[in-house]
């Protein structure tokens, strides 16, 4: 007597399939959300500390430059800030600081000669793209910049110059000594991600010049 094993294949419902593509569906979308805020994440890692690279560049370029400031009472230079706030407002209708310094400082020319000059740093606008913060060599004494202008930094959205006089920050100084210390304080953003900024602010002390 011969046995007859009847094997019954047994499928999925439409209801089974259906349930398993939306989950896999959510469980897809879940995914691509993490790996893009993971990526965006990432992306904000990588420009932040390219800015901060930067702004220890142009720290350093500030600490230089004062590190080589040449006392009021050999020269007709003198340390002077001038406050301003930028008018047009471009970046979601705020006002940026536009602050500008200028002091005197002992250069060493091509020929390798030691000379004075006014060294003025500012925000240059007019440029195109994102704002540059500006370093202009001018001859000593000069109230506007004019001469060999460098730029220190792209991406440089806002500067704001505070001056120690032992008591008080000052907003301005226009006087014939300098201030105890001078504060700088910028706002840099990323030239590609405008709304990836940060805030930076360094003190530089000049001790007793006169």
């Amino acid at each position: 007597m011969k046995t007859i094993n009847r094997v019954t294949k047994n499928g999925f419902s439409l209801i089974e399939v259906i349930t398993v593509l939306a989950i896999l569906s959510v469980l897809s979308t879940i995914g691509v959300v993490m790996f893009g805020k993971i990526m965006d994440y990432r992306r904000q890692s990588e420009i932040r500390q390219s800015l901060n690279i930067n702004y220890l560049r142009l720290s350093n370029r500030l600490q230089a430059d004062f590190d080589q400031i040449v006392s009021p009472t050999f020269t007709q230079g003198r340390l002077t800030t001038i406050r301003h706030v930028e008018n047009e407002k471009r970046y979601q209708s705020v006002p940026l600081d536009d602050d500008r310094i200028s002091f005197p400082i002992m250069y060493v020319d091509s020929e390798d000669r030691n000379t004075v000059v006014q060294i003025f740093y500012y925000i240059d606008r007019s440029l195109g793209g994102a704002p540059s913060l500006v370093r202009v060599i001018s001859p000593v004494g000069q109230k506007e910049p004019s001469g060999a202008r460098e730029i220190i930094m792209t991406g440089v959205l806002a500067m704001k110059v505070h001056c120690y006089d032992g008591n008080n920050w000052l907003e301005e100084w226009n006087k014939p000594f300098y201030p105890r210390a001078v504060k700088v304080s910028l706002v840099l953003a990323d030239e590609n991600r405008i709304w990836e900024q940060v805030v930076r602010e360094s003190t530089f002390w000049l001790g007793n010049i006169l």
